[in-house]
C-alpha cells in the first residue's frame, strides 16, 4: 500500500542526488512511498516497476533494476537477503520522512552480515535478480551457481558484534584514522577472504610497522588496504636515508681537508 511522503527542498539542491541519473532520482523518490514506516520494502525490480511506475511502458523491470543497483552503489538504499528472501531498506530512513503513529515493520532489519556489497549492474542479472529466485543466480552473482556474496563464508563463524568489536580492536592500531565506515565495510569482506583472526592480527602488524616507519601522509586508508588485500605485502620498513647536496659537499670538504693534513704531516 502507497504511503504519504514528504519531498524537502534540499532535494533539489543536493550534491548526493545530483550525482544519480534522472531516471534513479524518480525511482528512489518512489521508493519512500514504497517502503514502509521503517524504511523496509521487498527488493523484487518487478514489484518496484509494477508500484511505481505502472503507467510507463518504455520503463522495464530491468531498467528498475538498473535504478537500484545505482541507489545501492551510491548508498541510497541497503539490499540485503534474510533467509533466501531478498529485501530493501533506506539508510537513516527518520532523517527523511517523520512517521506519525509508525506501524511496525513486517521485515527483518538489516545487519552488517547480510548487506550485499554493490556492484555495478551487468546484462546477466538481468534475467535474474528480478525472479528473485534462490539458487538460481542474480545481479551479484551472474554465473547459476548461487550467490557468493549473499552466502555466508564458511570463514566468518562470528557475529555481527563480534566482528565489529574485533575490527575496533585493529583498527585503534592503524595510525590514519580516516574513512572509518569505508575501512569496517571492506574489514567485513577480507573476513570472508581469511580467518578473521589472521586479519586482525596482520592489520595490527602493519599498522604498528606504518606508525614506527612511514610518515601519516604516506601511510594508505585502512580500507585501501584492505580492498587490496595487501595483508600478503612484506611489512613496511624504514627507507635508507639519503645524505642532502649540503651533506654531501661538507663530506668532500673533509676529505680535501683531510688530504691537505696528511700531506703537511708528510711533510
Amino acid at each position: 500500500m502507497a504511503r504519504i511522503r514528504t519531498i524537502k527542498p534540499g532535494f533539489f539542491r543536493s550534491h548526493d542526488v545530483s550525482q544519480l541519473s534522472f531516471r534513479a532520482r524518480l525511482t528512489w523518490i518512489g521508493l519512500w512511498t514504497y517502503v514502509d514506516d521503517e524504511g523496509r520494502g521487498k527488493d523484487d525490480a518487478r514489484i518496484v516497476k509494477g508500484d511505481r511506475w505502472p503507467l510507463e511502458d518504455g520503463v522495464t523491470w530491468q531498467d528498475v533494476e538498473r535504478d537500484l543497483t545505482e541507489l545501492s552503489m551510491s548508498a541510497h538504499v541497503v539490499r540485503y537477503t534474510v533467509d533466501g528472501r531478498h529485501f530493501l531498506a533506506i539508510p537513516k530512513w527518520l532523517e527523511h520522512q517523520v512517521i506519525s503513529r509508525p506501524t511496525p515493520s513486517k521485515f527483518p532489519a538489516p545487519n552488517p552480515m547480510n548487506i550485499w556489497d554493490a556492484e555495478p549492474f551487468t546484462e546477466d542479472s538481468m534475467s535474474t535478480h528480478g525472479a528473485n529466485t534462490a539458487g538460481t543466480g542474480n545481479r551479484e552473482q551472474g554465473n547459476g551457481t548461487g550467490n557468493r556474496e549473499m552466502e555466508p563464508s564458511p570463514l566468518v563463524t562470528e557475529t555481527a558484534s563480534q566482528i565489529a568489536e574485533l575490527f575496533e580492536s585493529a583498527w585503534l592500531h592503524w595510525p590514519k584514522k580516516v574513512e572509518r565506515s569505508d575501512a569496517y565495510k571492506r574489514f567485513r569482506i577480507a573476513c570472508r577472504k581469511i580467518p578473521v583472526d589472521q586479519l586482525v592480527a596482520a592489520v595490527i602488524r602493519f599498522g604498528d610497522a606504518y606508525a614506527d616507519t612511514t610518515d601519516r601522509q604516506f601511510t594508505p586508508a585502512l580500507g585501501t588496504w584492505l580492498n587490496g588485500e595487501r595483508w600478503t605485502d612484506e611489512l613496511p620498513s624504514r627507507p635508507i636515508s639519503k645524505m642532502t647536496r649540503g651533506e654531501e659537499n661538507m663530506q668532500v670538504v673533509a676529505r680535501y681537508a683531510h688530504m691537505a693534513q696528511m700531506e703537511a704531516i708528510g711533510q
